[in-house]
């Protein structure tokens, strides 16, 4: 048997076993595919080699339609906690792909409270940003930011005193600071209240506040409700949707790479809006930062009026935004030009500086978010009122200057 018959009869086979398996087959000719789960469509490709390559879905415990498209079929599940559903896809009538669909929940979640439907922390506003207590690996109390824009667990390298932590590997970091090699620990214990989660992976980085110990997300809490109380100042954990009153307004949320909460808001340009969705960043104490997939409308672009450029992209002021039934308007934010060589990866956010003005609800279980405007609204933004006209930006002198300044150098 020659190498190409045998190449054919091995693939053959695996589709037969498969096949045996009662695992659906569709086709393929391209290696790109579409999924689409609930609400939130994501591009992918096909990866032959990984048996098989598996997708969580985003919100298990709510059970959505899960499609897969590729550009000869499809394919649909609708999913239930716990579940997993496999498929394959024929590549090119020759390769397999194999797929499964995850609906398990995998955060190794304890919490040591009497009461087991919600745990309430303190927390402090330092910079616009939020700020809790903890220990990691049962050191002594630090300081944890809640960053909801953050993707994995982060520890500042300046703290690494405060804390027992044994590296064992690397990965390659994109923040701030760009993209760098950035050494990791796999299995750490953190701990915030009465919350403790086991096993955790973190990142040590270098573009961190001297003032906060350790950064984490929402991937400690992709299987709860978080309450953020500006009022209270208090961070509230629930196991169960509390009762929620008419007074707040809900979203759809997406999870950007199945961690980052996002959701829609409506820039005003002229007589055109533009609605996208926007990774809702505790951790940038900006107002906001618009990505190219934004600022390609030209229409958009045309009514951001410029205050200064740096490479590829420009502090200019946003005529309004309006987010729930709220309008911010002339907000310094920062912009992605279009010409940006970025590749589309960098997402539009909202900043802390905005969504501190509202009482917070985010649904992990559901896939909801819920605004409410809190105390806070009637406080001053970032603004470009009173120097920006319509034929332009009038700089008024050395205190602008130094607020783009500051602007710019600020996380967003």
């Amino acid at each position: 048997m020659n190498i190409k018959l045998l190449f054919v009869f091995v693939v053959l086979s695996h589709l037969s076993l498969h096949a045996q398996m009662n695992w659906p087959i569709i086709k393929a000719n391209s290696l790109d595919l579409t999924l689409k789960d609930g609400v939130q469509t994501i591009p992918g490709i096909l990866v032959p080699k990984a048996k098989p390559d598996i997708y969580n879905v985003a919100f298990p415990r709510k059970g959505n339609t899960i499609t897969f498209y590729t550009d000869l079929d499809s394919i649909s599940f609708k999913t239930e906690l716990g579940k997993k559903y496999n498929f394959i896809v024929v590549y090119q009538e020759k390769d397999s792909c194999w797929i499964q669909i995850d609906s398990e929940i995998h955060t190794p979640f304890q919490r040591i409270v009497v009461n087991k439907q919600s745990d309430t922390i303190p927390f402090s506003l330092i910079q616009d940003r939020i700020y809790l207590e903890g220990r990691i690996n049962n050191s002594n109390l630090v300081k944890i930011q809640y960053d909801l824009g953050a993707s994995a667990s982060n520890i500042n390298h300046n703290s690494l005193d405060k804390m027992p932590i044994e590296f064992d590997g690397t990965t390659t970091l994109f923040n701030s600071d760009g993209i760098h090699t950035a050494p990791t620990s796999g299995k750490n214990s953190i701990s915030i209240g009465n919350c403790t989660w086991e096993n955790q992976f973190v990142v040590s980085t270098k573009n961190m506040e001297r003032w906060e110990d350790m950064i984490v997300g929402n991937s400690l809490f992709l299987d709860k409700i978080v309450e953020i109380d500006y009022d209270k100042n208090l961070f509230i954990v629930h196991d169960q949707m509390p009762f929620v009153d008419t007074s707040y307004h809900r979203f759809d949320m997406l999870l950007d790479n199945g961690i980052r909460p996002m959701i829609t808001a409506t820039i005003h340009a002229d007589k055109h809006v533009s609605s996208d969705w926007y990774v809702f960043d505790t951790g940038s104490s900006a107002n906001g930062f618009i990505a190219k997939s934004t600022t390609s409308k030209p229409e958009i672009y045309r009514a951001i009026t410029k205050i200064m450029g740096i490479g590829d992209k420009r502090i200019g002021v946003v005529p309004a935004i309006t987010i729930g039934d709220q309008t911010f308007k002339n907000l310094i934010m920062t912009v992605e030009k279009p010409s940006s060589k970025s590749s589309g990866w960098h997402k539009s956010n909202l900043g802390n500086a905005v969504l501190n003005h509202y009482n917070v609800i985010i649904d992990n279980q559901n896939g909801y978010l819920y605004l409410r405007a809190n105390a806070r609204s009637h406080l001053p933004l970032s603004t470009g009122a009173g120097v920006a006209k319509k034929t332009g930006l009038m700089v008024g002198g050395l205190a602008l200057i130094g607020l783009v300044i500051w602007q710019i150098m600020r996380r967003g």
